[in-house]
């Protein structure tokens, strides 16, 4: 009976370690924005506690980040997004259909208000937008998510 238990004690160990099972890696995901892809997305000042801001994209997926007030990063940041946070930036700003929107939705005699600069350009098109009054609820859903996603980056502080 002690050679029976001490068997079974053995064989539950060998099977439970894992022994000699195979360890595959996961492949690291890629993706490739378009060699002439380009973000800039701006937040500006108004006389409340608006996030002011500035971020830039390039092909590389390299991202320059200027926080100027009501952000909790204030200075100069950098970063470099992933495989993942690429493919998501590209198809969203692909979904949008651009044509359909003018360049400017802007109210002159309103002057507490922030305005939200957008530059897209990739595949050979070249899309620049002001934001501020009367924005389409696409666009404005479009910044949002911007927003949301550049304010939880990680980015390091540029040594200066």
């Amino acid at each position: 009976m002690r050679t029976f238990l001490f068997s079974a004690a053995l064989l539950c160990c060998a099977f439970s370690c894992g022994g000699n099972k195979e360890t595959t890696k996961k492949p690291q995901e890629t993706f490739s924005l378009p060699s002439d892809f380009f973000l800039a997305y701006e937040r500006t000042v108004c006389y409340g506690r608006c996030p002011a801001y500035r971020v830039e994209v390039n092909a590389k997926g390299e991202v320059a980040y200027e926080g100027k007030r009501f952000v909790k990063r204030i200075g100069k940041y950098q970063g470099m997004l992933n495989a993942q946070q690429k493919k998501w930036l590209y198809e969203t700003l692909e979904k949008v259909q651009w044509e359909n929107f003018r360049g400017e939705y802007d109210d002159k005699g309103i002057s507490d208000l922030p305005s939200t600069y957008l530059t897209y350009q990739a595949n050979g098109k070249h899309y620049k937008f002001h934001l501020r009054v009367g924005i389409p609820q696409p666009l404005r859903q479009l910044s949002d998510s911007l927003h949301q996603f550049f304010m939880n980056l990680e980015l390091k502080p540029v040594e200066q």
